[in-house]
Formats: structure tokens, C-alpha cells, sequence
């Protein structure tokens, strides 16, 4: 059974309510820890700044190398707040802890950082600075720590975390017909491959995808004049889609993406 206390997620098994729960994770301030396993699990990262993700950070780093994080339901633990922080921040608050949680999750959530960066998609339009990942990493090879899919399999079960965030053809009712892959290029044709709409706004099929700033030329099965398709803007795959001055769009499950023709059709 899963509980909110605070900010605090943890879960309890039937029966067990008088004993332990599983913290998931707990908050950077409130947990007690043996100082050498402290030491052995390489304490915070030294690369996060000032506040903010550590909690994460302690919590993915206990539970994917060997440990556990656990509540006992009858002990009362009390935080005191100050006012004012007494310490100051690189840049601002904000951008402290979202430069932290982004390192975090470069470090500890290998392929679904992917749900993190879609959520946080400015992080990666701003090309935020994370700092060198390398001892982390190393330390992580070290202690031969669980993937993050393990953690969600064992620890979390109940969290759903679709690395597809949507998926589907991609259709142009007026013409009846889909974009189709063969091989590593795209062709205009029968609606039969489907493709997926990922976190980081990329459409995938299997490997490929559309590369940024890239040209292509879809060969047409339905009309006898190329089709042009294009990205119109870095790192966003949110194409402009016209024929014959009417705007068309190819629908992706959920979401939309539009494919810039060429005016002669």
C-alpha cells in the first residue's frame, strides 16, 4: 500500500503497518544512516550545488546498490524551518536544483532520464551544464549498482513510466496513405509501420529517426511529384505541413506532427 506523508512516498505491505515501510525516496533532511555505509555508497555527490536533489540522489544510490530506505510508521521526527536560507545559490534556487535533478538524472536513470527531460524540456534547450559525470559513473561500476529498470520493477512497481509517451501512424486522411520507412529512408505509401512519439518529442521508428536539421525526400506512392519533408526548427520535431496552401497534418496517436510538402503537389 502506498502512502504520501509530506513530500515523502513510501510503502507498506499488508500486515506490516506496525514494523517497517519502504521509503521512496525520503527527504534529503530527515534519515539516519550508518556513517560507513555512508562513506562506502560515496556520500552526496560532490557535483550537486549547494541544495536540491540530493534526496534523489541518496535514495536511487541506496536501493540500486545493495541497500534499502525504510520508515518505521511509529517514530516522530520533527524539521525545523528557518526563515531565510543561510547560504546562497550559484545562479538562483530554481536554477540550482534543476541543474541538480538533471545530474542526477544523467547519473542514476539511464535510458528514462528521457520522462525527466520531457517534463523539464527546457533544460535541454538551454543546454544545461551538469559537470563531469565521470567519478560518478566509475563509482556507480564500482558498488555494481541495479539499472533504474530494476529499481522499477522491485522498489516501485506501482510507478508507471512508458518510455513512449505516444504512438501511432502517421496519416494524411486526405490522401488516404502514411509515411512507411524502408530502410533508413522514408517513402509515402500504404499505412503500415507505426511509429512512436517519445518524452524528448522525437519520432521513432525502431533506431531512426528524423535527424535534426535534415532534408529528406519522400517518395511519393499516391502522387507522382517528390515530397519534401523537413525539421523547421534545432531539436524540436514540429514540422509545417502545406498542399497546395492547405495545412494538413499527420496524426501521431495522441500528438501531432506536420510534414512540410512540396507546393507542386
Amino acid at each position: 500500500m502506498l502512502f504520501l506523508l509530506g513530500q515523502v512516498l513510501f510503502l507498506c505491505f499488508p500486515g506490516h503497518l506496525g514494523t517497517v515501510c519502504w521509503a521512496i525516496p525520503p527527504a534529503g533532511g530527515l534519515f539516519s544512516i550508518d556513517k560507513k555505509y555512508f562513506f562506502e555508497l560515496g556520500m552526496y555527490d560532490p557535483g550537486l550545488d549547494v541544495w536540491g536533489g540530493e534526496n534523489m540522489e541518496i535514495s536511487f544510490k541506496a536501493w540500486m546498490c545493495g541497500g534499502e530506505i525504510e520508515i518505521v510508521p511509529c517514530s516522530r521526527v520533527g524539521h525545523i524551518f528557518r526563515n531565510d536560507n543561510p547560504y546562497s545559490f550559484p545562479k538562483d534556487r530554481v536554477s540550482t536544483v534543476e541543474r541538480n535533478l538533471a545530474r542526477v538524472a544523467e547519473v542514476w536513470l539511464d535510458e528514462y532520464k528521457e520522462l525527466f527531460y520531457g517534463h523539464a524540456y527546457h533544460l535541454l534547450l538551454k543546454n544545461v551544464d551538469v559537470g563531469d559525470l565521470s567519478q560518478q559513473m566509475r563509482l556507480r561500476e564500482k558498488l555494481r549498482c541495479q539499472s533504474f529498470r530494476w529499481y522499477l520493477e522491485n522498489v516501485y512497481p506501482d510507478l508507471e513510466a512508458p518510455l513512449v509517451k505516444a504512438s501511432g501512424l502517421l496519416l494524411n486522411a486526405a490522401l488516404a496513405g502514411c509515411i512507411a520507412v524502408e530502410g533508413a529512408s522514408l517513402a509515402f505509401g500504404d499505412c503500415d509501420p507505426s511509429f512512436n512519439y517519445t518524452w524528448l518529442r522525437l519520432i521513432q521508428h525502431g533506431e531512426l529517426c528524423p535527424c535534426q536539421r535534415s532534408l529528406a525526400t519522400v517518395r511519393p506512392g499516391l502522387v507522382s511529384d517528390p515530397l519534401e519533408w523537413q525539421l523547421c526548427a534545432p531539436g524540436w520535431v514540429m514540422l509545417i505541413c502545406m498542399v497546395s496552401g492547405i495545412w494538413d497534418g499527420f496524426s501521431v496517436g495522441m500528438g501531432w506532427v506536420s510534414v512540410l510538402w512540396d507546393g507542386s503537389v
